[in-house]
């Protein structure tokens, strides 16, 4: 940070709303609207949560659902069906689809292939921001940063939830598919 302000080059914007490099003390002075700036960078990434978590609750209750309505439509379609190419051509198309939505859904819940950014860690702030040579940050120029480095979380956040939802809508897909394919498997059998 600078003493005085300056005004960033690739400002286009009349002069009174060029963004300017706060001073420590202007920083200190607004503690109140960076705690509000603070406060929707948090809920936006709490949101962001919110979301996985979601998809990945529907994606188990599709999961069921599709899994019920199969058992039900194999059972009903092997049980004394007429065996021909047709017959183990669905049969086949069915279990496929069955097995692309079991991994879709195995994907999604997996921790490790659908990570979002975390915040910030105590002990990165504490050894980052509170024990360190220099002096340390006041509060606001603390939540400023802590702002700043959430909205670099929410667009990486955005980009992986962009796959997440098009793994979801893949599986609502597949399911459907599967289902049609069984459905078809029962019409073929009689």
């Amino acid at each position: 940070m600078s003493d005085s302000p300056v005004n960033r080059p690739d400002s286009d914007a009349p002069a009174a709303h060029r963004w300017v490099e706060p001073t420590r003390s202007q920083i200190k002075d607004n503690v109140d609207l960076y705690e509000i700036v603070y406060d929707e960078a948090k809920r936006t990434l709490d949101d962001q949560s919110a979301e996985l978590n979601n998809v990945r609750t529907r994606a188990v209750q599709y999961l069921a659902f599709v899994g019920s309505a199969t058992a039900f439509l194999a059972g009903a379609g092997i049980k004394d069906a007429t065996r021909h190419l047709g017959f183990y051509s669905l049969a086949s198309i069915a279990t496929v689809l069955a097995l692309a939505v079991i991994i879709l859904v195995a994907v999604l819940l997996n921790p490790w292939s659908t990570p979002l950014y975390k915040r910030v860690e105590p002990k990165i702030i504490v050894t980052t921001w509170i024990e360190r040579e220099v002096p340390s940050p006041t509060k606001a120029e603390m939540l400023r940063e802590l702002s700043l480095n959430f909205d670099k979380w929410q667009a990486a956040n955005n980009e992986r939830l962009g796959v997440i939802r098009k793994l979801y809508f893949s599986a609502i897909i597949l399911g459907g598919l599967q289902l049609l394919a069984w459905a078809s498997l029962v019409w073929v059998a009689v």
